[in-house]
């Protein structure tokens, strides 16, 4: 797949991961559009990782997706994070407030989900690539 093919890709799935996030949030309510929240953050930083980066391995960027949203989480034991949600009310959605223990396991669901998706494609377009030859 071409470098500009997956960047449209990982754009286009990010929107669909927004898009998905907001639908969860507006239907559902309590731990299932919490945890499905909290993956869908994962599989965004994900994507987003891919479409900026468009030549970094898929599992690479899930483990760096993992990484950066376990520093979040843990930074949530500190008072930071509270203190600028009360300073920028928004940062709350990016960073959150509370350290949520299970919230480490779904971020890495997240990013897997999003891994698998990109190997999934490039596979796709490999073979593809392969019965044009």
């Amino acid at each position: 797949m071409s470098i500009k093919a997956r960047r449209r890709a990982a754009v286009a799935a990010s929107l669909v991961i927004v898009a998905t996030g907001l639908a969860v949030r507006a239907v559902f309510e309590g731990g299932f559009a919490k945890y499905c929240g909290t993956s869908l953050y994962s599989s965004f930083i994900t994507t987003f990782a891919v479409a900026w980066f468009p030549r970094t391995r898929p599992f690479l960027a899930a483990g760096a997706s993992v990484i950066f949203c376990w520093a979040v989480e843990f930074a949530q034991l500190t008072p930071l994070p509270a203190d600028l949600a009360a300073r920028i009310p928004v940062s709350a959605v990016v960073f959150g407030t509370t350290f949520n223990f299970p919230d480490l396991f779904w971020y890495v669901v997240g990013a897997l989900a999003a891994a698998g998706f990109f190997t999934l494609l490039d596979q796709r377009n490999s073979r593809a690539a392969d019965c044009d030859s």
